[in-house]
């Protein structure tokens, strides 16, 4: 249970920069103008927040296309069982037949080839990494939260590496059923 969601009630419940920094500066402690780290610092901390958010629901997007590729093949594996059930119980000769089995046919190799579209590893892998960016926003909102306002600059180094390494870590996980990183169609 989240204590803090959107206005829809969704993830996530800061999706713009400014809508991020509404909601921690006014707890940041005050330096001169332009020489203030603090505001700086939760600028790209917002920045980040909103790519990670980005991140998430392009796998969210590879999530929903995979459900619906496998109710497809699903469904169409029905229609082969029933077309070619019918067609023997109904004791279909020649012609007939012969064009129902060639519709079974064309219909089976459509459903295997949604079935590889997306493997089922690969859906598995889409719903860790959009579990993982989910999880590294929620960190880097519980950071503004609690140990931004009190930072030095050494303690937002560490942190600033640890959220960019995780990004990085995240991003390089190679998602099976999609083209490998470096590709015209990778993400």
């Amino acid at each position: 249970m989240r204590l803090f969601k959107g206005p829809d009630g969704t993830f996530p419940p800061l999706a713009k920069v400014q809508d991020i920094k509404d909601r921690f500066e006014e707890k940041l402690p005050k330096g001169p103008p332009g020489e203030d780290l603090h505001d700086l610092w939760l600028e790209q901390l917002a920045q980040l927040m909103v790519r990670i958010v980005t991140l998430r629901n392009r796998q969210n997007r590879r999530l929903g296309n995979a459900r619906r590729g496998a109710r497809l093949a699903a469904s169409v594996t029905a229609v082969v069982t029933a077309l070619t059930g019918g067609t023997l119980l109904a004791g279909v000769h020649g012609a007939a037949a012969t064009a129902l089995g060639v519709a079974a046919v064309a219909l089976g190799i459509g459903g295997a080839a949604l079935n590889a579209i997306q493997p089922a590893e690969s859906y598995a892998t889409s719903v860790l990494l959009a579990a993982k960016f989910e999880r590294l926003w929620w960190a880097i909102y519980s950071y503004c939260s609690t140990e931004l306002r009190r930072a030095e600059e050494s303690d937002f180094d560490k942190a600033w590496t640890s959220f960019t390494d995780q990004v990085r870590d995240i991003s390089s996980t190679l998602d099976r059923g999609i083209a490998p990183l470096g590709s015209r169609s990778a993400p």
